[in-house]
């Protein structure tokens, strides 16, 4: 099951839960009254949750967050981010690169932005909130690039590649571990942490290394302090 960008919606006001953003965002109310809820809450161990909700000021920040991505507007989100953010490991950063990599035709950013918003926001020690919220928690895996997160609830695990092959169990919002190095589309072979291998849809994974989102407090304000991936 995929939700859109209504997922950040439903986050500022308190509830738990979307998967993976879609393609493209809906056409909505940024505060709704009344927000719709998913007809089933995501199962699973790392299935997204907010525990960062109730900080101050951090609803109007989300609010303000997600009619910046929705709208695709780089003034109204370099607005929303420090003036020092980080946005990969080797030394990029800084507004002025940021405004660039939004602004390029080829540009991911809006994009992995949107599905990091549908992934839940996590509350560190520190007092960082942290999207995925699952990204914080202690994922008990060895090797974070030769694993993924399964990204919905029962997803079917296969006995071969073919998409009507039987299925062998169900995942639900947890890790697997790749046997056959990183996907390339398709179906993937897998293990996952019950010791079962199997064949899962690459479009229900998401590696443990993907873009991250940091959010800290820069004057008494919310600002975004990180977007990157890997390690």
């Amino acid at each position: 099951m995929r939700y859109p960008l209504m997922a950040i919606a439903i986050l500022v006001l308190g509830a738990c839960g979307g998967s993976d953003a879609s393609d493209s965002a809906a056409d909505i109310a940024v505060f709704p009254a009344e927000p719709e809820q998913p007809e089933t809450p995501p199962q699973g161990r790392f299935a997204p949750r907010n525990e960062c909700i109730d900080a101050p000021g951090a609803k109007p920040f989300f609010v303000a967050l997600e009619q910046a991505i929705r709208d695709r507007k780089a003034d109204e989100l370099l607005a929303l981010t420090g003036a020092g953010v980080r946005l990969d490991f080797g030394g990029g950063g800084g507004l002025t690169t940021f405004r660039e990599r939004l602004e390029a035709p080829d540009s991911e950013l809006w994009a992995q932005l949107e599905r990091v918003l549908a992934l839940g926001c996590a509350m560190e020690e520190g007092g960082t909130m942290v999207l995925p919220w699952y990204f914080a928690q202690d994922l008990q895996v060895a090797d974070p690039f030769a694993a993924m997160m399964v990204t919905d609830s029962a997803v079917a695990l296969r006995s071969g590649p073919d998409p009507e092959s039987p299925v062998v169990s169900r995942v639900s919002w947890d890790t697997v571990t790749l046997l056959d190095g990183p996907p390339r589309g398709g179906a993937v072979r897998v293990r996952t942490r019950a010791g079962e291998e199997g064949y899962i849809d690459s479009g229900k994974l998401r590696s443990l290394v993907d873009y991250r989102l940091f959010v800290g407090q820069n004057g008494g304000e919310w600002r975004i302090a990180g977007f990157m991936s890997g390690d």
